[in-house]
């Protein structure tokens, strides 16, 4: 039997079959410095400048939280 996306058919209720899963986050080991951090509200970026052992050239912004 076919189920359609009409009422009552498809897999997911309320979600579109092309619809992508958040991505899963990156563990990433480097150096860099620390950009701007709010304390207050738990977040910021670093800009890392070796990633891997690597240089990285341009740095690479990466968002942070507690």
């Amino acid at each position: 039997m076919r189920r359609g996306a009409g009422k009552g058919g498809g897999d997911e209720p309320g979600k579109e079959p092309e619809q992508e899963e958040e991505a899963e986050a990156q563990v990433q080991h480097g150096t860099g410095h620390c950009k701007w951090f709010n304390v207050r509200m738990g977040f910021g970026f670093i800009s890392m400048t070796s990633r891997g052992g690597r240089a990285l050239d341009p740095p690479q912004d990466v968002f942070v939280h507690q």
